[in-house]
């Protein structure tokens, strides 16, 4: 195909796709100035370079709400490419109807995207175009075409997924299911430990910023799966050393293991074309501005169109990180994503109103009974493909 005609719309990951599936030379956007701010506009732009797409895109405007302004675009671009198609997924109802009535009277043909089934359709034909496959996205991908971009990793910079890695992450989360009572407390203890050294040896009983005890049980069984080494314990003493520097640091977060975790099963499922952990996203894509906004997003998953933003809380979520996570999936992922929050308690249990509440705003909870068990890393498949559904309490 050589030009594509895009009706512009506010939804970010609709304005790519015919320019992904159909591999056009040329994507012609036309929309409204109050739509197609510079920002989106400029988030098009980053996607293509970041993408490394070799396809040309122009921008033109139209009013929304008049009909002949928009059949006279419509007409212009026409006769400067008189070999072109049109995308009509996006767009308000005004410029779909020109679009309908210009291109049955040009007979040029006119395109849909199917998003439950992931494909094009013939807009006047209903015939589907098969032969063409699903773009494989990553999260750096998602973020971009909304208007923000991946800054970091907010606990680490190196990969995390070597195979040492993933059975140490899997050796502390066993542990941590046994000791989940006072895993917290064990990690306060660790936090009061100073220097950049690995080896300690220092009291039980520590008095820092907040008065701290070291729990034998846990630091023995981090010893047994080689967490740490040489652990010992003579008196009121106790000597250890972290395996590494990573361990030494993310032993010092409480949560993060929960992280890992939903990380690593997204990732073993290899359903998931791209899984990020601890994504810190700047919202407006500059990367620069130590005054922009930014986020930081525990678990960031992508299959096909479909974006997974979740939340992760050892304790019982607020209201304010169930808003948090909506927010986030509806700003960066727009109508294609899922929003989650996992959890280590049995939240239907012991807060139902809040449990209630999720459900009611569109966020998925997955909670001690799902997360505790093999189903786990299918029911984050399950989020994906719209197949999970939330208990009644």
């Amino acid at each position: 195909m050589k030009t594509l005609i895009e009706l512009f719309d506010r939804e970010p990951l609709e304005n790519v796709l015919g320019m992904l599936m159909m591999n056009p030379e040329h994507v012609i956007f036309l929309g409204d100035k109050r739509i197609m701010r510079e920002y989106r506009k400029e988030s098009i732009r980053r996607f293509v370079t970041q993408r490394k797409l070799e396809t040309k895109i122009s921008f033109y405007h139209y009013r929304n709400n008049d009909y002949q302004d928009i059949l006279s675009s419509f007409e212009r671009i026409y006769q400067s490419h008189p070999g072109c198609a049109f995308e009509v997924t996006g767009g308000k109802e005004i410029p779909l109807l020109a679009a309908g009535a210009f291109c049955r009277e040009k007979q040029i043909p006119a395109f849909y995207f199917d998003t439950r089934n992931n494909r094009f359709i013939h807009a006047f034909t209903g015939e589907p175009l098969n032969d063409i496959p699903s773009p494989k996205l990553t999260v750096r991908d998602i973020l971009t075409i909304a208007g923000g971009s991946m800054m970091r990793h907010g606990h680490f910079q190196e990969p995390y997924y070597s195979e040492e890695m993933k059975t140490d992450i899997l050796s502390v989360w066993d542990i941590y299911k046994r000791f989940r009572q006072k895993w917290g407390a064990q990690t306060t203890y660790f936090q009061q430990l100073t220097g950049e050294e690995l080896f300690f040896r220092v009291p039980i009983h520590l008095q820092g910023k907040v008065a701290a005890e070291c729990s034998l049980p846990i630091l023995y069984a981090l010893g047994e799966r080689g967490i740490l080494k040489d652990v010992s314990h003579q008196g009121k003493m106790v000597s250890f050393t972290f395996k590494n520097e990573y361990l030494r640091r993310f032993l010092n977060d409480a949560g993060i293991w929960l992280e890992f975790y939903t990380g690593l099963c997204a990732h073993q499922t290899e359903f998931f074309d791209d899984v990020q952990v601890s994504v810190v996203i700047d919202w407006d894509g500059s990367d620069r501005d130590p005054r922009d906004t930014t986020n930081e997003i525990d678990v960031l998953l992508v299959h096909d169109l479909t974006s997974v933003f979740v939340s992760c809380k050892t304790g019982v979520p607020s209201t304010h990180a169930l808003n948090e996570i909506k927010l986030l999936a509806e700003r960066f992922g727009g109508s294609f994503a899922k929003a989650v929050l996992v959890t280590s308690t049995p939240l239907s249990e012991i807060a139902p109103a809040t449990y209630r509440r999720a459900a009611d705003m569109g966020v998925s909870i997955l909670e001690e009974e799902e997360l505790f068990t093999k189903q786990f890393p299918q029911k984050l498949i399950d989020i994906a493909q719209n197949q999970f559904y939330m208990k009644k309490v």
